[in-house]
């Protein structure tokens, strides 16, 4: 497995099209060890089912769309362009399904009692998740302006 620590005080892990795993040391700090194995286990589920690639697929057939509704001109060229089609873009591609998040919890979990680690961790790291996914979001509902750290949470909330 190919990994790297980001150390930032910014909380996020994630899984890149290449099958390498993102950690960011914010999160080793609210979570507990047992917790970050399962998370890490939750991201390379998304890598070996697929979820990543597919994504990309998603996002470049977007892309392709948008580029195609470019050179059209006109009304649909000026609206592909703009930030309402940057924002039609991000929502296709900002999370992975529900079914997609079920499964990759199910790949962490077998993947931990395969490898002899308790599987304990995973439920109070998707609560921790959920919960504080939950405060930025509501803390960006409530701010116009956003420093640039605060856009980035909330990009990934």
């Amino acid at each position: 497995m190919n990994y790297k620590v980001y150390e930032t005080k910014d909380v996020n892990a994630f899984a890149m099209a290449n099958g390498c795993i993102r950690v960011y040391s914010g999160l080793m700090d609210m979570m507990t060890d047992n917790e970050v194995e399962a998370v890490i286990g939750h991201e390379m589920g998304h890598v070996a089912l697929g979820h990543v690639k597919k994504g990309m697929q998603v996002a470049l057939g977007t892309n392709a769309v948008r580029v195609a509704a470019a050179s059209a001109g006109g009304v649909v060229g000026s609206l592909s362009q703009s930030q309402l089609g940057d924002l039609g873009e991000k929502l296709v591609n900002s999370q992975f399904s529900q079914r997609q998040e079920s499964e990759a919890d199910d790949y962490s979990y077998d993947l931990l009692r395969k490898r002899g680690i308790s599987p304990a961790g995973l439920a109070p790291a998707l609560r921790n998740w959920q919960n504080w996914k939950r405060a930025v979001k509501a803390r960006c509902s409530t701010i116009i302006r956003h420093p640039p750290r605060v856009r980035s949470m909330c990009a990934i909330a």
